[in-house]
C-alpha cells in the first residue's frame, strides 16, 4: 500500500469507530433521560408546591 491508501485506511476506521461510539452513547443517553422522566411522572402528583394537599378534581361532595 502506498501512503495515501494507508491514511485512508486509518480515516475511515478512526469515522467507523467513532460513529460507533456516538451511536452508543447516544442510545444510552437517551434511555437514561427517559427513565428520568418516567420516574418522575410516576411520582404521586401533589397539587401543593410545599406539601401533599388536596387534589380539588377528587373532592367527593356528596359526603
Amino acid at each position: 500500500m502506498d501512503k495515501n491508501s494507508e491514511k485512508l485506511v486509518w480515516i475511515v476506521l478512526g469515522l467507523g469507530i467513532f460513529i460507533f461510539v456516538v451511536g452508543i452513547g447516544t442510545n444510552v443517553l437517551v434511555d437514561k433521560v427517559a427513565d428520568k422522566v418516567i420516574q418522575k411522572l410516576q411520582k404521586d402528583y401533589s397539587p401543593s408546591p410545599y406539601g401533599p394537599g388536596f387534589d380539588p378534581d377528587k373532592i367527593d361532595l356528596t359526603k
